[in-house]
């Protein structure tokens, strides 16, 4: 568990965004997007990054992919303050996440930098 300063919580400037490089298996997922009642890549990744900050989080991904695609190389973001540095999000992502999905690298970029 990894304790949160209520400090770092309501500071705006320990607030970090963390690209991160995406493979994945799709053969078992329903393709990207978050889907009720659906095995999706972007729900998988989204709850080990919650279950990390103990809080809701939003992963933003370029482009989607459909029910049984697989995935090399994409790119997606979500928003973290901790004391997490990004670099180290690809590590601790991969102790959590199933076998099909692999986080190839994380790396801090600016605030108003946006996948979409």
């Amino acid at each position: 568990m990894i304790d949160h300063p209520k400090s770092q919580i309501e500071n705006p400037e320990s607030m970090q965004r963390v690209a991160l490089v995406i493979q994945y298996l799709g053969t078992d997922f329903h393709g990207w997007q978050r889907q009720p009642n659906q095995r999706t890549v972007q729900e998988e990744i989204e709850t080990a990054i919650s279950n990390v900050l103990e809080r809701p989080v939003t992963l933003y991904g370029a482009g989607r992919t459909d029910a049984g695609v697989h995935a090399a190389a994409q790119v997606a973001h979500f928003d973290a303050c901790g004391p997490i540095p990004a670099h180290r999000w690809a590590s601790v992502l991969n102790s959590r996440l199933a076998k099909d999905i692999l986080i190839r690298a994380s790396a801090k970029v600016e605030p108003t930098w946006h996948v979409l």
